[in-house]
C-alpha cells in the first residue's frame, strides 16, 4: 500500500490540472506506476512524462538495449515496480530471457553470469555508475564507439531518470503490479 494516496482519475486534481492528466494518459494510454504518485505534483509529472516518453518511445537507443538499462537500474535500486513493467517491456523488445534472469538474479555488489559480452558492457556501465556515481574512461569510451555520443548520453540519461522513478516508487513503497515479475532476491 502506498504511503500516499494514489492518483488515479482525473477528478482527484483541480481543474486546472485536468490537461496535464490527459496529456500524460493519452501518451501511455493511462495513468500507470510513478505518475499516480508524480500527479501531486502535476507540472513535475508532465514534465518527467515528457522525459519518460522519449526515452521510452522516440529515443536513439535501440529498444532493445535500453530495457537492459532500464531492467539493469531497476535491479540495482530495488525498484519492484519498474522491475515488474520492464520485465514485460524487455521481453517484447527483444531481450533474451537469459539476460533478464542474469540481472535479477544479480544481487548489488555480485558479478553477472550468462550474459552476452555486449549485454555485459551495458549492465556493467549500468552498475557501475549506481554503484560508484562514476563510470571509468575504460566503459565510456567503449559505449561510446557501439552508440556515439548520442546514444551514450541517452544511455546515461535513461539510467538518471530510472533511478528517479525509482526513488519516488521506494519511497512511496509501490511494489509490482499484481500479475507481474516479482524482482528476485528483494
Amino acid at each position: 500500500m502506498s504511503r500516499i494516496p494514489l492518483i488515479t482519475q482525473k477528478d482527484q486534481l483541480a481543474p486546472e490540472f485536468h490537461d496535464h492528466y490527459d496529456r500524460l494518459a493519452a501518451r501511455r494510454g493511462s495513468i500507470v506506476g510513478p505518475f499516480r504518485l508524480l500527479l501531486h505534483n502535476p507540472e513535475l509529472a508532465v514534465r518527467a512524462g515528457d522525459i519518460g516518453a522519449y526515452l521510452r518511445f522516440d529515443g536513439a537507443l535501440p529498444r532493445e538495449v535500453a530495457e537492459i538499462v532500464i531492467l539493469t537500474a531497476a535491479r540495482e535500486m530495488d525498484a519492484r515496480y519498474v522491475w515488474g513493467d520492464h520485465t514485460l517491456l524487455g521481453r517484447q523488445a527483444g531481450v533474451r530471457e537469459a539476460c533478464i534472469q542474469a540481472i535479477g538474479n544479480t544481487p548489488t555488489g555480485g558479478e553477472t553470469k550468462g550474459l552476452t559480452p555486449e549485454e555485459a558492457e551495458i549492465v556493467e556501465y549500468v552498475q557501475e555508475l549506481v554503484r560508484t556515481q562514476r563510470v571509468s574512461d575504460a566503459k565510456v569510451q567503449a559505449l561510446e564507439a557501439r552508440f556515439g555520443v548520442e546514444g551514450l548520453v541517452e544511455l546515461t540519461a535513461t539510467i538518471a531518470y530510472y533511478r528517479m522513478l525509482a526513488c519516488v516508487l521506494n519511497t512511496c513503497q509501490i511494489d509490482a503490479d499484481p500479475g507481474k515479475d516479482i524482482l528476485p532476491n528483494s
